[in-house]
């Protein structure tokens, strides 16, 4: 079953490579009002409701890509990364950086749309590939993970000594911030781990996580 249908959406593609970036105009010509196609983000329309940034090495360092990302993030542009180089590290910066999509160039062109119909309602697309690397990883840490039981939820003044924990803050850092006493410090320590059933704190952090 394809996807492939025209979306009344104008979009702009951005990407170094010239010859990637007829490769794309071509393929995405039938399905979005393509607006700009070009290498410099200084060109880019500013009717232009979604972007899409082929992504180089240098990305996520380039200080000039992430302002811009941050500024154009806040005006509600919709922003789609197809990363060259892709890691679940440059996935995580991406969202950080308020990018709606993350995908990697394998990704076919001929269900793209379906990826900017989700970001078009507000929702994050991830590459189901980059999630299946993020379960594979998860599934090294099975140990952490089987014990997790999340029936007992914390209460606010345990959740918030957990924050602390996982910060890398000792019991005798975190004591005076509750007024409390270390001794009672590491008892709400115990009860948070009775209730999380976490083994230490490798535990606590999938259980923050999750």
């Amino acid at each position: 079953l394809t996807y492939y249908f025209h979306l009344n959406m104008t979009i702009s593609f951005i990407d170094c490579n010239s010859i990637e970036r007829e490769r794309l105009k071509a393929s995405l010509n039938d399905v979005f009002n393509i607006n700009y196609v070009g290498s410099r983000i200084d060109d880019i329309p500013l009717d232009t409701e979604f972007l899409l940034f082929l992504a180089e090495n240098d990305f996520f360092i380039n200080r000039r890509n992430i302002d811009f990302l941050s500024d154009n993030v806040n005006r509600d542009l919709k922003i789609v990364v197809m990363d060259r180089t892709p890691s679940l590290r440059r996935c995580v910066q991406a969202i950080n950086l308020g990018i709606k999509g993350y995908l990697t160039t394998s990704f076919s062109l001929r269900t793209i749309s379906l990826v900017f119909k989700s970001v078009a309602q507000h929702r994050l697309f991830i590459e189901p590939s980059v999630v299946s690397i993020l379960l594979d990883r998860l599934a090294e840490y099975a140990e952490y993970l089987e014990g997790l039981t999340f029936g007992n939820p914390l209460t606010d003044e345990e959740a918030a000594v957990l924050d602390l924990m996982l910060e890398g803050q000792t019991a005798r850092e975190i004591a005076p911030r509750f007024n409390k006493s270390r001794r009672a410090i590491d008892s709400i320590k115990r009860e948070i781990l009775a209730k999380t059933g976490a083994k230490d704190n490798m535990g606590l952090v999938f259980y923050r996580v999750f």
